[in-house]
């Protein structure tokens, strides 16, 4: 890439070049998006992560907000959404409980 640069800043009046440049910008734009579509296939398991996905990509895109904001606003909406859960148990539960435990 960077001879390609170089050449292009050499030969950037020449329409040949430019279209050989703008032809391997595609190329490399398209192995960009095929191996984060391969990563993320792997990565994505649920539509919470989709959705983490598309709220950072906005947040940072469409927002302008920083990196670092944005990544600790859609990490503390991650972190929220995966915590533990804890299963509480029922008043009807608790008594068979004891019940059983006088057997």
């Amino acid at each position: 890439m960077v001879l390609a640069g170089i050449a292009y800043g050499q030969h950037s009046v020449r329409p040949w070049a430019t279209a050989g440049l703008r032809g391997v910008a595609a190329a490399a734009t398209g192995l960009l998006a095929a191996t984060w579509f391969q990563i993320g296939k792997k990565s994505l398991k649920g539509v919470y992560d989709a959705v983490f996905v598309v709220g950072a990509i906005l947040g940072i895109t469409y927002f302008k907000a920083g990196v670092p904001l944005t990544l600790l606003v859609v990490g503390g909406f991650a972190i929220f959404a995966y915590r533990p859960h804890v299963k509480h148990e029922t008043a009807g539960e608790e008594n068979e409980e004891w019940i059983r435990s006088l057997h």
